[in-house]
This record gives C-alpha cells, structure tokens and sequence, in this order.
C-alpha cells in the first residue's frame, strides 16, 4: 500500500513537472464572446473605407480588462494625421479583431504612446499627443485623435 502510494506520487510529480517545462501552464487569452465579435464586424463592415490588408503594426502593450477581455495600445509607424480617418478606423478594427480587442488606441509614434503613459514625458514632449494619437477604438465606435487632441 505505502509503495503504490509513492508512485503514485512520484508519477504526479513527473507529470506536473514535464508539464510545467512544457509550458501547460502558459495563459491563453480567451477568444473573445461571440456577442463581442459580432459588434464588431458590423461596425467594421459599416466603415466606408476600401478593404486592404492590414498595414504592418505593433502591439505596444494589452491590459485584460476586468470584462475578460483586453484593450491595447497598437503602433503604426506608416500612418499619421494626415491618413484619412475611415483608413485609420478600418486599420484598427481589422486589427482589433485579429487581436481580439475589445479596447484600442492608435498611436504612430512611440512618443505618443509615452505621453500618453507618462505625465512626466507628455509634459517634455507636449506635441507628441498631437502628432502621434490617432485615433481609439472603444464600445464599437471609433473616435479620432483630432477629436481630442487639437
């Protein structure tokens, strides 16, 4: 009895182990609920911009929201104000849901993005916001950059 009940532990320790170098225990982000995703192909498919492929970006952090799902803060280095803001809308929720965001913001600089983590950088570097945020995604509805940064 006591030697079935050290394999037995021994076996469970092998398991946990092998699984843990074989990285089971790695968090997955859950697909987003399917009421979600279907908003939002209908807000992306209410866009009047031309279908393209999705520009290159760069996903420069994701937060998970307490809803389960996440907002990130998405990097376009190709893009500036002057993009036209059904491109910029279209881009971000082609993007959003390859990502499966709930939540993004647009930035095509760097800088934009540290000011708009850091009081200390937006206030060293107060046009960064400006030229650089472009633009949110947020509950299905896109608002631009201009809108809140003048």
């Amino acid at each position: 009895m006591i030697r079935r009940d050290r394999s037995h532990f021994f076996f469970t320790i092998i398991t946990v182990s092998s699984c843990l170098l074989a990285g089971c225990t790695e968090e997955k982000r859950p697909a987003a609920d399917e009421s979600f995703r279907s908003s939002l192909m209908m807000s992306a498919q209410e866009v009047k911009a031309p279908a393209e492929k999705v520009p290159e970006y760069k996903v420069l952090s994701v937060v998970r929201l307490l809803s389960g799902h996440y907002f990130a803060e998405i990097l376009i280095p190709e893009f500036s104000r002057k993009t036209p803001v059904p491109v910029r809308e279209a881009a971000l929720r082609q993007i959003a849901q390859l990502e499966d965001l709930a939540k993004a913001s647009l930035y095509s600089s760097r800088d934009a993005f540290k000011a708009n983590n850091s009081e200390w950088f937006a206030k060293r570097h107060p046009e960064a916001m400006k030229n650089g945020y472009l633009g949110a995604l947020e509950g299905g509805q896109f608002v631009p950059g201009e809108a809140l940064y003048r």
